[in-house]
């Protein structure tokens, strides 16, 4: 039934992509070609990248001022990164004197791809009360400098252009340095995760108690996802955590590793279950 079930789906989204674009030309004829695949995939996986990016934006919290706080604090990362971009562009430009045509279509197109996605974030931030994790506004940056150069084109002094790679210089050693000593200075960082020493205490864990190889693994995404990703087996990964789940994989002849909290899994595990570095590990396989 899964295949047919999966069959239908793709179809739908397929014939709603066609109903949207029944005047069909060349332009949505790309579109579609382009799009309908990773909407296909969506499908398929259950939308997990937007189900991952709200878990990342803290949403599932209940507290009315983060409509507040969120959008503000994105305001002020997206300031901050800014700073030393505009910094290295003083020591190029005479004067910040500007004339804005709003006629020119090549000036809306650049003031439109930098500034409409921070907008659009903060309203995202705003009304949903969520939490804009600040490397994700990266990508929108990267024509920035056009939008600069094409603004003040008129300003440049090429004679100071020395000065303008001297501070990207400095700002490009510090930039890692600052990273470094954050680093070394803080082990809580999610960078810090010790996922390989988890894997291996798992699969010693696992080679001596069952016989069947690692086919599954449950949990959170960090969590069960670096554990899959970590084990020898590459098991599959899936969000499973309802005990009724767990029954039904012990007649399975790949094993189930379920990764969570320990209080929860020391009550509702059925196999194996043990404690690594404050998280619960429940193991379900074929015993020796």
């Amino acid at each position: 039934m899964a295949p047919i079930v999966s069959e239908v789906k793709n179809i739908k989204i397929i014939g709603i992509i066609f109903i949207i674009n029944r005047n069909n030309n060349f332009l949505s004829f790309k579109l579609n070609f382009v799009l309908t695949p990773h909407l296909v995939w969506l499908s398929e996986n259950d939308y997990i990248t937007i189900t991952y990016a709200l878990s990342r934006t803290g949403t599932d919290e209940i507290n009315y001022l983060n409509h507040l706080f969120y959008p503000f604090i994105f305001l002020g990362k997206q300031v901050g990164i800014l700073i030393p971009f505009f910094i290295m562009f003083v020591f190029t430009i005479s004067k910040f004197k500007a004339k804005f045509n709003l006629k020119d279509k090549k000036l809306l197109f650049l003031l439109t791809i930098n500034i409409i996605p921070i907008i659009l974030m903060f309203l995202t931030s705003l009304t949903i009360g969520a939490k804009i994790r600040t490397m994700w506004m990266t990508p929108f940056y990267l024509f920035s400098g056009v939008l600069i150069v094409y603004i003040f084109q008129s300003k440049i002094i090429l004679s100071k252009l020395k000065y303008f790679f001297l501070v990207f210089l400095i700002f490009f050693i510090i930039s890692p340095a600052a990273y470094l000593y954050v680093s070394i200075t803080q082990t809580d960082k999610r960078t810090d995760y010790p996922g390989k020493k988890i894997a291996t205490i798992v699969q010693e864990k696992w080679e001596d108690n069952f016989t069947n190889k690692i086919g599954l693994v449950g949990g959170d995404m960090w969590h069960g996802g670096n554990l899959s990703y970590n084990l020898k087996s590459k098991p599959k990964w899936d969000n499973i955590l309802e005990a009724k789940k767990i029954k039904t994989i012990k007649n399975k002849e790949d094993g189930f590793v379920l990764i969570g909290d320990e209080y929860i899994l020391s009550k509702i595990c059925t196999g194996v279950f043990f404690k690594v570095e404050n998280r619960g590990i429940c193991m379900i396989g074929i015993k020796r």
